[in-house]
């Protein structure tokens, strides 16, 4: 593995981390968005660890250019191409700051988020602190920078295990501020997994004495709009890699699950493998899979207790698709056909309406 390092390393009071691949259209806006931080009030100040994972659309170039305006700041790490799992535990070998945080390089926060979070991480000596976001599209990019402000007041503190079992902690990475030390401490790093590799990783948090403070500020933007993202690529051969990484997954969730039988945790944990499931069964219908392909598929999900989806917050239309995806192949191309053709460009249709 190729790697390459600019800028000089400095104890900070906060490292982020920022996994970078073929998003050179929408990283300078992130890189921007994070010297608006309001770091510099904070003693100690940060750093941003980018780690470029094999970019080949000139991504390189850009992080090349903020580390050398900004060397007291940015941190650029270059590797092969690996995922955003292999990407964050990169950066983490480098990271120096007394927090740790993540943000996905299509993303960007609201001015001065970071500088405020660090207020409670000083103020509660939590070693967790977990935030909101806002699920945006580009036209709504610019009203809602001027609407959203950091401050928000506490919602939750606590255990990291009553935060589970309460069913109130955002299995994102990004969605919150981590001591380092506590990680160091839990051996806590991201699985090798290509997908929801941010669900096995909240799962581990959760096993892991510590507290939470979760504040009601929505500072994080996720943007929705990157046909580029992992969570956006829907050809044929990815997905059929998803739908057998997941499988993967829901399989250490159930592990989670046998392991606490009877506890809330078993609950939360029985809830994102239905999550997953439906993940599966969404890939599957977008993937348009070929007879044999289907049958492997069918055969993996019927090894799963229960393969039909249970979850009621599931929309009645989505939970009578999904569930027709393991009955005959017929009904898995007439569902897919109806899922494709008909329900998701209508959806779409409907919310860039309202939006």
């Amino acid at each position: 593995m190729k790697i390459r390092i600019f800028a000089s390393t400095m104890e900070k009071k906060l490292s982020l981390i920022v996994p970078v691949y073929n998003v050179k259209a929408y990283l300078a806006r992130c890189l921007d968005s994070l010297l608006r931080q309001g770091m510099e009030t904070v003693e100690g100040g940060w750093e941003v660890i980018c780690v470029d994972d094999g970019s080949t659309d000139g991504c390189a170039e850009i992080l090349r250019e903020y580390a050398e305006r900004h060397a007291d700041v940015f941190r650029v790490v270059r590797q092969e191409n690996q995922g955003l799992w292999a990407a964050r535990n990169t950066g983490l070998t480098y990271a120096q700051g007394e927090y740790v945080a993540f943000v996905d390089s299509d993303d960007l926060l609201v001015d001065g988020a970071y500088g405020y979070l660090c207020t409670h991480m000083l103020e509660g000596k939590p070693d967790v602190v977990q935030h909101q976001c806002e699920w945006l599209t580009e036209g709504l990019l610019k009203r809602k920078l001027q609407e959203v402000t950091p401050e928000g007041g506490v919602i939750f503190e606590g255990t990291l295990e009553e935060a589970y079992s309460r069913g109130l902690l955002i299995t994102m990475a990004w969605s919150m501020m981590l001591r380092r030390d506590f990680m160091e401490r839990n051996h806590l790093v991201f699985r090798p997994v290509r997908i929801s590799e941010d669900i096995l990783f909240c799962f581990d948090l959760a096993q892991c004495t510590g507290r939470i403070r979760q504040v009601s500020s929505k500072v994080y933007l996720y943007f929705r709009d990157n046909s580029n993202s992992i969570m956006q690529t829907h050809s044929r051969k990815v997905l059929r890699q998803q739908i057998y990484t997941l499988f993967d997954v829901h399989e250490v969730l159930q592990t989670y699950a046998d392991r606490h039988e009877g506890t809330p945790m078993a609950a939360a944990a029985f809830r994102k493998g239905q999550h997953v499931l439906q993940t599966i069964y969404k890939k599957a219908l977008l993937a348009n899979l070929t007879r044999g392909e289907w049958r492997h598929m069918v055969k993996r999900a019927k090894e799963v207790p229960p393969y039909r989806l249970v979850m009621d917050e599931t929309h009645r239309l989505d939970k009578l698709l999904y569930n027709n995806v393991t009955r005959s192949f017929l009904g898995y191309k007439l569902c897919g056909w109806l899922y494709r053709g008909v329900l998701l460009p209508y959806r779409d249709k409907v919310l860039y309406r309202r939006l």
